[in-house]
């Protein structure tokens, strides 16, 4: 007997080894392209070429024939726009970048420095204040604190540059301050062995008062971003080992306390206070669905978390800038992998209300490019947003074009986006079998509308799917590979970029056949791969 259930058990093995090898191919081809963010999905009928066009106010491009970067944009006193970057020279140099526009982005003049800007703000006078790195010399691989003074027409006022005795000192953002002078928020490798939050203060003429650093211990820290709080003291943020860090001191730069959220190399780019003493911070974190996302926090006075709110799907999404809108709420701006609709990531704009929920979100992107990111977003005068950042390129557009180029784009929150998919579908399916669900999207207006679907654990559509009329109902169907409880959403997007909260999730159960269990439990992790 035990001979003979030996034989027929081996007889089963070799009878289904044909039906093993096939799973295994099915199981080893989904999951390679679950690693890319797509999945293998069956659409019946589907069309998925996406509208192909920039559909914002205006947009303009600045570039050479190598890569140029933007990274921040103020609206100026007369409509127009100060922009700051760096443009390469050749493959391996580059230099500060700073571009005056008109109301419609017009190009009024643009000077060019040996440093890299990272920050500018129009001061009092009608003039602005710049703020980045520079070396002393050609052979010096220690950066230094570059700060410059320029007049309205971009002539250079004066300038200077903060140092250490060793190390690096980066500027990444400057403020003119109350007394008229400038604050200056970096990060220096000068006075420790690793890198520390840097804080300069200086007079109206730039020279430094005082100088203050901020260490994380042994571990590397900086800080990304600084404004002058309403007592007079200041609020930094930016990343130390431990996560987001946002710091805040008196009005001599001494510690009043420090706070860290999220986990490492999560961090904040923009913290303003707001109107009830506490303080709304910008960046990006690690936690949440995706391996990067959007992170917007809420601190009250003394710096403890009030609230949260994370934006992001699948992929890698983040925010490089931010601030607070007309309305009491706050706009975020950078870039989505998750959701990319023209390249392989495009600029992301998130719009909330003063208690960090979603009203509406805008995906931002060229045709032909490769992909576009956002660094920073101010509201402009007449209710819309400035927005610069990077347009990486693909094929040829007017203008001059090189590997990356700088992107100025405006927008008017004229459009609503669509309303919240509504997703129905069975709540069992069977393995290998095509299981499909309905969806549906109603646009206010009556644009055409794509939707975008995640399978948590599982996978993607691959892409935007559409379009389809508002309203329309859209039957999706995939093969599920593997056994297991699983949640499908849904996010739409009209034919204008405006782009809808995510579904309310499906919760949808695969599970392992039943006749599986009448084999030993080593026969069926051999049949389903299960280690």
């Amino acid at each position: 007997i035990k001979s003979l259930t030996l034989g027929c058990l081996i007889c089963c093995i070799l009878l289904l080894s044909g039906f093993v090898i096939s799973l295994d191919e099915r199981e080893k081809s989904f999951l390679k392209i679950e690693d890319s963010y797509n999945s293998e999905v069956n659409f019946e009928g589907v069309n998925n070429s996406c509208f192909l066009q920039f559909d914002g106010e205006w947009n303009k491009t600045f570039g050479g024939g190598y890569w140029d970067h933007g990274w921040c944009v103020q609206q100026t006193s007369d409509g127009g726009y100060i922009i700051v970057g760096d443009k390469s020279i050749d493959e391996f140099n580059s230099v500060a970048w700073i571009i005056k526009t008109g109301a419609y982005g017009e190009k009024i003049w643009e000077k060019f420095f040996d440093a890299s800007a990272t920050y500018v703000e129009e001061v009092h006078d009608g003039g602005y204040i710049v703020t980045g790195d520079c070396y002393l010399d050609p052979f010096d691989s220690d950066a230094n604190i570059w700060l410059i003074r320029l007049d309205g027409s971009g002539s250079k006022v004066w300038e200077r540059i903060f140092g250490g005795h060793r190390g690096s000192d980066v500027g990444y953002c400057v403020h003119q301050t109350s007394d008229g002078g400038y604050i200056i928020a970096g990060y220096t490798t000068s006075y420790s062995n690793t890198s520390d939050a840097y804080l300069v203060k200086t007079d109206r003429y730039g020279n430094m008062i005082w100088n203050k650093t901020f260490s994380s211990g042994c571990l590397a820290g900086s800080a990304f971003y600084v404004e002058e709080t309403s007592d007079g003291g200041f609020v930094l943020t930016g990343w130390n080992a431990e996560g987001l860090w946002v710091i805040r001191t008196n009005s001599r730069g001494d510690l009043l306390w420090e706070k860290s959220f999220g986990e490492s190399m999560d961090m904040g780019n923009y913290v303003h206070e707001t109107s009830d003493g506490g303080f709304i911070v910008v960046g990006s974190t690690g936690l949440g669905p995706g391996s990067k996302n959007a992170w917007l926090i809420k601190l009250d006075s003394n710096g403890n978390m009030l609230w949260n709110r994370t934006f992001g799907g699948g992929a890698s999404d983040g925010a490089r800038g931010g601030c607070v809108t007309s309305d009491g709420g706050y706009v975020l701006v950078g870039m989505t992998e998750s959701y990319k609709w023209y390249g392989d990531f495009d600029v992301w704009v998130i719009k909330t209300d003063s208690d960090g929920n979603r009203e509406w979100g805008r995906i931002l992107g060229l045709p032909g490019k490769a992909g576009q990111g956002g660094h920073c977003i101010q509201q402009t005068s007449d209710g819309g947003y400035i927005i610069v950042g990077d347009t990486y390129s693909r094929a040829p557009l007017p203008g001059d074009q090189g590997e990356s180029d700088i992107w100025l784009v405006k927008i008017i929150p004229d459009n609503s986006p669509p309303g919240k998919p509504v997703v129905t579908g069975p709540a069992t399916g069977r393995i290998n079998r095509r299981y499909t669900i309905n969806f549906s999207s109603v646009d206010p207006e009556g644009d055409d509308v794509y939707y975008f679907v995640v399978i948590w654990g599982l996978g993607t559509s691959g892409g935007w799917i559409g379009p389809y009329t508002s309203g329309e109902t859209v039957s999706y169907s995939f093969i599920p590979p593997a056994e297991g409880t699983f949640d499908i959403t849904v996010k739409a997007i009209d034919s204008h970029g405006w782009d809808s909260l995510m579904s309310d999730p499906l919760h949808v159960t695969f599970p392992k056949p039943y006749w599986l269990n009448l084999l030993p439990p080593f026969i069926q992790r051999i049949l389903l791969y299960k280690t």
